[in-house]
């Protein structure tokens, strides 16, 4: 569970020697940093997911978000607030993705595709997006990678199918 701090607000952005860190802080007092939204994923429940989601739209409702907090924003909104039908320019040029990886957060219930050029496209395993068929069947010969194979990890690769026959109806 994440927690607000004494400062009144559960994340941060730190500076140091290495660069920028985006910092938050758990009930148990633990403060994790990271980099990307990748790097926390693993160690999120779905429950913290969504606090986490809540807490940065909160934290930069009044605050201009900038560098990785820019970043987190912009992957959370996406996973969180795309729907089906959403028209929104990351949408629309699948044809040129090159799919490095595929990959599934169990924990969070989170999949993410890695493209080529550095995009981490990250979705939660049960909403639709608005993926084209052929973006799914390149997805599909790709493979979904999994720590191991767990009914979950079965049920995203049905949903992508789903979603893909569903697609291949309405255009008949």
């Amino acid at each position: 569970m994440i927690v607000i701090t004494q400062t009144g607000s559960p994340i941060s952005s730190v500076q140091s020697p290495e660069g920028e860190y985006i910092a938050v802080q758990r009930a148990n007092g633990h403060i994790r940093a990271f980099n990307t939204l990748n790097e926390v994923l693993h160690i999120l429940d779905r429950q913290d997911l969504h606090n986490l989601h809540r807490l940065v739209i909160e934290y930069y409702e009044h605050i201009p978000p900038t560098g990785l907090g820019l970043i987190l924003h912009g992957d959370l909104t996406t996973m969180m607030e795309t729907t089906e039908e959403s028209d929104d320019e990351l949408w629309r040029n699948q044809t040129e993705w090159e799919i490095i990886r595929w990959r599934l957060y169990e924990s969070t219930g989170v999949h993410i595709l890695e493209l080529e050029n550095g995009t981490m496209i990250h979705m939660l395993v049960e909403q639709r997006y608005p993926l084209t068929r052929e973006l799914m069947q390149r997805m599909l010969e790709h493979k979904l990678e999994v720590q191991k194979e767990t009914e979950n990890a079965l049920n995203v690769i049905r949903f992508v199918m789903k979603q893909k026959e569903d697609l291949e109806r309405e255009e008949e």
